[in-house]
């Protein structure tokens, strides 16, 4: 997205939306966050901060960053500012962040019995682009409890959980 370029750099970015797929709720945005690429990384996976690329949880009503982090366990570290552009992140909001919400959990749809989706959305020009997506435990469970300074394991993946332990009795 053109409008990124002076914030984040050049390099192609993308958002992990972790899904539940419930059939008598819809879709359930359970947690979502940015990979923020760094330097002359070609990509924006974490890969537990060691190539210097960021991660930035998302406040799901607004879209706006409200912590970015690099490292893993003891090493985390909180970051304020873009390290290549200067740009303060917790000012930053995910452009069209209703527009990708829709588009996440429309494509959600698609794979009404993969219960637990982890997509990666690139923001572009034209709107959000679905990436792939991704199964349970691929990356965005250890990293989304990092971001969030909580576990998976909160009241609306407990909901979700009992709905589903029901029906499979």
């Amino acid at each position: 997205d053109a409008r990124l370029v002076n914030s984040l750099g050049k390099i192609v970015s993308s958002l992990r939306m972790i899904v539940l797929c419930d059939e008598d709720q819809g879709p359930i945005l359970h947690r979502c966050f940015w990979k923020l690429p760094t330097g002359s990384n070609a990509h924006d996976n974490y890969n537990g901060g060691k190539t210097g690329n960021l991660a930035a949880a998302i406040d799901q009503e607004t879209g706006k960053i409200t912590r970015v982090i690099n490292g893993t366990g003891l090493d985390v570290v909180e970051v304020e500012q873009h390290p290549d552009t200067g740009v303060l992140l917790k000012t930053l909001f995910v452009p069209d962040w209703l527009q990708v919400l829709d588009f996440t959990l429309g494509a959600a749809l698609a794979l009404p019995k993969l219960r637990f989706q982890q997509w990666d959305i690139a923001l572009s020009n034209d709107g959000p682009l679905a990436l792939e997506v991704n199964l349970f435990g691929t990356g965005g469970c250890d990293l989304t409890q990092l971001l969030y300074r909580k576990g998976l394991l909160d009241e609306t993946m407990r909901s979700f959980l009992s709905r589903h332990s029901l029906r499979n009795h």
